[in-house]
């Protein structure tokens, strides 16, 4: 089986592979009966960076499309317990035809506590079907992302 992470180049270990952050509060309600934050919830964070990003591309060049997620890859790398506050860097890592595959770093304290990548599809609510990925959504996103960063 080949690690997804290595495909790309980049090691979303590293806070130097982000320019795009935002922080989430690890909620009671996160944590599992073990004491700690449960998978979900790294979803959850993961999602929440997404979106934030995506908010961001969308405000600075006024283009606004709708977004499915299309697969999503958790690699958790140490455990979390409350409270603490998860800082998540998102960044693209391959912008295609009529997708975006996002990368993620979880981060508490400076540690890396999990590692995300997750193929977003543009996606038109009216026709319900997926739409090329619009230009200037393209260059935003690459703006957003440090390099390396693969544009086809």
């Amino acid at each position: 089986m080949t690690d997804p992470f290595a495909e790309f180049g980049i090691d979303l270990a590293d806070p130097a592979a982000y320019a795009f952050w935002n922080e989430e509060n690890v909620r009671f309600s996160d944590v599992d009966m073990l004491g700690h934050v449960n998978n979900v919830s790294y979803a959850a964070y993961c999602e929440s960076g997404r979106v934030h990003m995506i908010r961001e591309v969308a405000t600075r060049c006024g283009v606004k499309n709708a977004w499915v997620l299309g697969r999503l890859t958790i690699d958790y790398g140490a455990e979390v317990t409350f409270p603490a506050v998860m800082r998540i860097g998102t960044r693209a890592v391959k912008v295609g035809t009529k997708s975006v595959t996002m990368g993620q770093g979880l981060f508490v304290d400076g540690r890396c506590v999990a590692r995300s990548l997750a193929a977003v599809i543009a996606f038109d609510l009216e026709t319900r079907k997926t739409i090329a990925v619009p230009e200037p959504v393209k260059q935003a996103m690459l703006a957003l992302s440090p390099q390396p960063t693969v544009a086809v």
